[in-house]
């Protein structure tokens, strides 16, 4: 521990729930701090809601400049990054991928629009797990276009894509408000809220049906 800090190293915690990687983060934290180093401890969302909260405010980049003071930083409840509409919605193939070629028009790429932390077993598709996925696959069927099956307005996606993260089985409520709140104007700004966008996974987007999710709009 003694020249952990001054090799700048990193470290990352992996466990389940429960198995104490915040309890031992925080003893790391004393441990350096005792030792006369300079630190804080974050919780990701709340981080990154401060440093939103200073862009919106036209303060950006006093946190930054806060945590390059530092000797350390411990970041907790990291988990898994995610859309809180489904990067499915956004795609007219079957594979993810950060190139805009067969997406919805304007739509965020794979990694863009990411607002919510997630554990490996919240983040699950797995039928009957109550997990984001499996919540949001459930919530989005009966909502097609009445010409368009397999598709649906954002307005209608981003609402029941909301509804089915604070359905999650054990996601943090705070958080989960906080990511909903978040993607109102991510959608507006992107895609718009009348634009189509996929909510069936199978079968693929053809035709015309494809041709109007390419151009971002229904006829």
């Amino acid at each position: 521990m003694s020249t952990f800090v001054a090799d700048q190293g990193n470290v990352v915690l992996v466990g389940g729930t429960g198995t104490g990687k915040s309890h031992l983060a925080i003893a790391i934290a004393r441990s350096l701090i005792r030792n006369g180093t300079r630190g804080r401890f974050f919780n990701v969302v709340d981080l990154v809601n401060r440093m939103e909260t200073e862009t919106r405010s036209g303060k950006q980049g006093r946190t930054a400049d806060y945590l390059n003071r530092l000797d350390f930083i411990i970041l907790d409840e990291l988990g898994y990054a995610h859309h809180v509409a489904a990067d499915m919605t956004y795609r007219l193939g079957d594979r993810p991928g950060r190139e805009t070629k067969g997406r919805v028009l304007n739509a965020p790429t794979e990694g863009e629009g990411e607002a919510i932390c997630l554990t490996q077993s919240e983040h699950t598709r797995k039928g009957g797990s109550g997990g984001v996925h499996d919540n949001m696959l459930k919530a989005l069927k009966g909502i097609d276009h009445p010409h368009f099956p397999g598709t649906a307005s954002m307005r209608q996606i981003l609402k029941k894509s909301q509804e089915a993260l604070l359905a999650t089985k054990g996601i943090d409520t705070a958080c989960a408000k906080a990511a909903n709140a978040r993607a109102e104007p991510q959608v507006k700004a992107n895609t718009g809220m009348r634009a189509p966008g996929r909510i069936k996974e199978k079968p693929l987007p053809t035709g015309k049906i494809a041709d109007d999710l390419r151009a971002g709009r229904y006829p």
